[in-house]
């Protein structure tokens, strides 16, 4: 749900103000900023193909502790 927010939000400000980054690289920055969301690969988007991610530049977290 944070992901299509912020997709929202990165079509509303306008690619003039995302400081030349497509919607997806926005999205993915703002959501490694939070920490959420490494997982994803991409984003429903109505009745439209799903909107691809980059990959994020945080680890990928594992709920098994490594032994």
């Amino acid at each position: 749900m944070v992901s299509k927010k912020m997709l929202h939000i990165a079509y509303e400000v306008g690619k003039e103000n995302r400081a030349g980054r497509s919607a997806a690289q926005f999205v993915r920055e703002r959501m490694d900023t939070l920490g959420l969301g490494s997982e994803l690969t991409s984003i429903p988007w109505g009745s439209k193909k799903p909107i691809p991610l980059p990959p994020s530049k945080l680890k990928e977290r594992s709920d098994v502790p490594n032994m």
